[in-house]
């Protein structure tokens, strides 16, 4: 299956240099890539099919949210498609990894630097003082479809999100909203993802103790529920710097 049909993604890929992300020995292998505290950088076929998707949405001067922004990669390939009319916002839970995105944009493409603002928060929740968003990019996989984020797209924008069990494949959800509003959800097959977690969850490796999602609790309002705290196998002591609280 061709990843990339669409011209000006092909010359995105050319353009922001993958290996400037990861410490990676091999970047550039089909698969996905440790970052550092529990965070991968995706495959590249799954970032090529990706901005294929939105390429239409990612026109000059449009607003963009990607959600999960890790090592910054995908910030800087839409940052390059927007490009000088346009912004990219990230928000990723960890700062170390908010901190780090930023040296590897200015290494790759300093000169979009002034096109990406990235921001430490709660991605579950997205960006609503800086939305609406023409297009909106979740790099993790929720439980279901987030509402707070449908909610933040622009008339004709989109949302582009994998949903499925914390464990197991994933379904890549394709959200548009007309100019009158109306939702329309389209899946378009099965993907793998780490989950979308809360930060403990996060740095102590729990992404693979369950998702972090939003549920309705009645008259439009959401809680927000968290996956139990399960290390990984590669957590270090460092990666415990957060208060955990047991149940009573």
């Amino acid at each position: 299956m061709r990843m990339i049909t669409k011209e000006r993604v092909e010359e995105t890929f050319f353009a922001i240099d993958r290996a400037n992300y990861t410490d990676c020995d091999t970047p550039y292998f089909e698969r996905a890539a440790p970052i550092g505290f529990n965070a991968t950088i995706s495959s590249p076929h799954i970032h090529a099919l990706s901005l294929d998707l939105l390429e239409d949405k990612l026109v000059p001067g449009a607003k963009v949210l990607d959600v999960g922004s890790g090592s910054g990669f995908m910030s800087a390939c839409m940052a390059h498609l927007v490009g000088p009319t346009g912004h990219v916002y990230g928000i990723e839970h960890v700062d170390e990894l908010v901190q780090q995105s930023l040296k590897n944009i200015t290494a790759d493409c300093n000169h979009l630097q002034h096109l990406i603002t990235l921001k430490v928060g709660d991605g579950l929740k997205g960006l609503p003082d800086q939305g609406p968003f023409d297009c909106i990019y979740v790099g993790a996989a929720a439980e279901s479809i987030l509402q707070p984020l449908v909610d933040q797209l622009k008339p004709n924008g989109r949302l582009l999100i994998p949903v499925g069990p914390p464990d197991g494949f994933h379904q890549l959800m394709q959200v548009d909203v007309d100019s009158d509003f109306k939702v329309t959800v389209k899946n378009l097959g099965s993907v793998r993802f780490v989950p979308l977690t809360d930060h403990t969850s996060q740095v102590t490796g729990s992404n693979r103790g369950g998702i972090a999602r939003y549920s309705e609790v009645g008259d439009g309002q959401h809680v927000l529920i968290l996956p139990k705290v399960i290390p990984a196998p590669d957590s270090k002591p460092e990666d415990y710097n957060v208060v955990i609280h047991k149940d009573a």
